[in-house]
């Protein structure tokens, strides 16, 4: 049913057929290996284990399912590639599609931001609130691991923003940035970040990229100042990734053509005006 909703969303909502865009078979193994409490998209197909059957249940809940399958998404589209940032980011763009794919398939409109909350256990991360997975909030703050860039550890706070670009948010974080974020709903927020992986985001890029593609991805959708700009990118300056959205006016400009002895005249103009 995880695999059907999937393939759902992406239809529905973007006009994808399946994840590569080709209609893809989405395969689905279970029962891998033994008391296996993981799941995976190994570049093929997915494989789900049955957990440990003793405190995890199979690892098939709807957001998990969304989760691995979105790994195929991104591998037909940004292709993120090995560790470190790109990793980080790869886990939490599928953290912000499982829990997508299970808002479409429960049929609500609210959003349950846990991950792993259906199958028994610890929930694995906690969007709204990564903190209380002991996650990362803010790019390279707490929790962060500089060690060794474990990519589920430095994955929440790309999900976060998502989180707080869908629902809002004001407050100052542990960087003394003061933020206040007007949600955009589920909706919007979800074009813009199909838009921003599907078009924009690339092998290499690092949390620095990924917000200058989401905004741009919010500027094709919903145009330059739109509300759904400023929510991107203060949203972004929330979990300390970059500044804060500030407007500026626009300085117009324009040349034109200085020759009209043909009768009729033709004239030509250039738009030389900055700022949008």
């Amino acid at each position: 049913y995880g695999a059907e909703k999937t393939y759902d969303f992406y239809d529905s909502l973007f006009n994808r057929n399946s994840i590569d865009n080709l209609g893809l078979t989405l395969l689905s193994y279970v029962h891998v290996q033994v008391g296996l409490v993981n799941a995976f998209w190994d570049g093929t197909e997915m494989n789900y284990g049955d957990g440990d059957g003793v405190t995890y249940t199979p690892l098939t809940s709807m957001e998990i399912t969304g989760h691995e399958i979105t790994h195929g998404f991104t591998q037909y589209t940004a292709a993120f590639t090995g560790g470190n940032e790109p990793g980080a980011l790869n886990e939490g763009f599928s953290d912000c599609f499982g829990v997508s794919v299970r808002r479409m398939g429960e049929q609500s409109n609210n959003v349950d931001w846990l991950i792993g909350d259906q199958i028994g256990g610890a929930v694995f991360r906690d969007i709204q609130t990564p903190a209380n997975t002991t996650n990362p909030v803010c790019y390279q703050g707490a929790n962060w691991d500089f060690n060794t860039q474990e990519v589920h550890q430095n994955s929440t706070p790309f999900s976060h923003c998502y989180y707080l670009i869908v629902e809002g948010g004001a407050g100052t974080n542990e960087f003394s940035e003061t933020y206040n974020i007007t949600g955009i709903g589920i909706y919007e927020a979800e074009q813009i970040w199909y838009r921003m992986q599907a078009f924009y985001n690339t092998p290499n890029t690092q949390y620095a990229d990924a917000r200058v593609s989401a905004i741009q991805a919010a500027t094709d959708l919903y145009g330059g100042c739109s509300p759904e700009v400023i929510a991107v990118t203060n949203a972004f300056y929330a979990v300390n990734v970059g500044a804060a959205y500030f407007p500026t006016a626009p300085v117009a400009g324009f040349n034109a053509g200085t020759s009209y002895c043909s009768v009729p005249a033709s004239v030509s103009f250039t738009n030389t005006t900055t700022n949008g």
